[in-house]
């Protein structure tokens, strides 16, 4: 892989290292995520392992096995809405931007998904335009805009609706 990464699925045991780099992203970039950080690094370990186990994450390592960046998607539970998926948690460490991490680790969610999920859909705030470009490269295509998204303090951040069919 580029630059030394390995991909693979997390599992529960990943736990710990998928909490890190969840809880750094949430830190840096809270307008980009719809959990807080202070949410989240309130939650037990346990919370995180089920959401390796419940959920597919793909995540990077670096040679020393540092978790260097991860993608998840959620399938729908309802019957009716089970062939679709929600990404969530996109997140590159600032160290490993701009070197292709984001298509890999898109390219292998798609993979991972094939046969299971026929449509993936996500939010990408309007002021993430490095985010917006490796969705946009994937095939993923708008479908909506909403300007009230999130509210973060007493500042509003907007959406892009974005979905792609597998």
């Amino acid at each position: 892989m580029k630059h030394g990464q390995t991909l693979r699925r997390l599992h529960a045991s990943d736990a710990n290292s998928f909490r890190d780099a969840r809880l750094l992203g949430l830190q840096l970039h809270p307008e980009s995520f719809g959990s807080s950080y202070y949410e989240e690094a309130e939650r037990p370990l346990d919370w995180f392992e089920a959401k390796l186990s419940d959920n597919i994450v793909i995540g990077a390592h670096t040679p020393s096995l540092e978790l260097s960046g991860i993608i998840a998607v959620e399938r729908m539970q309802l019957t009716k809405q089970r062939h679709k998926g929600v990404v969530w948690g996109v997140f590159i460490r600032p160290q490993f931007r701009g070197c292709g991490l984001g298509d890999m680790l898109t390219n292998m969610l798609f993979a991972q998904c094939k046969g299971v999920i026929e449509e993936l859909r996500l939010t990408v705030a309007e002021t993430n335009e490095a985010a917006r470009r490796l969705y946009l490269k994937a095939g993923f295509s708008d479908y909506g805009f909403e300007k009230r998204s999130l509210k973060i303090d007493n500042c509003y951040v907007a959406e892009h609706h974005m979905m792609r069919q597998l």
